[in-house]
């Protein structure tokens, strides 16, 4: 069924503490900017995408990319439904789980890279939205009944990464850094077979723990915490 991220994520005072222990420097040449798009609502208000669990991601610099995602509980998804769709679209099409703490989420994207122009140019618009998705974005979108002519680009977030082994996990993590205004998140994240996800989760809690970091109880998804951040910047 694919892949499963393992993710740990702190926020606040204690992703400060992390970068710090972690050894990370915050260096600006590996720095990007990440867009969401949403709706617009007010600060109390639902989040009319993400409270469907659809994210609209486009990444600007480095590894530019747009990202169109379903992301909800396990068991949210027809897995042999979203095969059948996406046959022939190949690498760009992933089914692969979400694992932070206990909470064990199912996504299902659609990714294409940008270049040119395209890949350093942030979106003003939901014209600008629509305009870098891919044909199969496109329909799958419609699909979804996604309101892409309604959605309001949000943004940037500065986002830096880094690449950390770690005692005990086969695998290198991904480290990566979200700022907004005074909003910090840092977050470890490990890529592996489904057959092995418990064992590496366990394995990377543990790692952590040997730099005095404790395992993930954040409450919701760091993009929902961001987008909530976001919205409430632009009034």
């Amino acid at each position: 069924m694919g892949d499963v991220e393992i993710k740990t994520s702190w926020d606040g005072d204690e992703a400060d503490h992390a970068l710090d222990v972690l050894g990370l420097d915050e260096d600006a040449t590996n720095e990007r900017r990440i867009y969401f798009s949403e709706v617009s609502v007010g600060p109390d208000d639902p989040l009319p995408l993400n409270s469907r669990g659809l994210i609209l991601r486009r990444r600007v610099g480095k590894g530019a990319d747009v990202t169109l995602k379903l992301r909800g509980p396990e068991g949210c998804l027809d897995l042999a439904a979203w095969a059948d769709r996406v046959a022939g679209w190949g690498d760009a099409a992933k089914l692969e789980g979400d694992w932070a703490g206990a909470r064990h989420l199912l996504s299902a994207s659609l990714d294409r890279d940008l270049n040119g122009a395209d890949a350093n140019t942030p979106p003003h618009s939901a014209e600008d939205v629509k305009a870098v998705l891919s044909d199969q974005q496109r329909a799958l979108a419609r699909e979804w009944m996604v309101p892409l002519d309604s959605l309001d680009p949000l943004g940037p977030v500065a986002a830096q990464r880094w690449k950390r082994k770690f005692d005990g996990v086969r695998e290198k993590a991904d480290v990566e850094l979200w700022r907004v205004d005074q909003l910090r998140f840092l977050e470890v994240s490990v890529r592996v077979d489904r057959s092995v996800a418990a064992s590496t989760q366990d394995a990377l809690t543990a790692a952590l723990a040997t730099f005095g970091l404790p395992p993930d109880t954040t409450p919701t998804t760091k993009t929902e915490a961001v987008l909530r951040a976001l919205m409430n910047r632009r009034g």
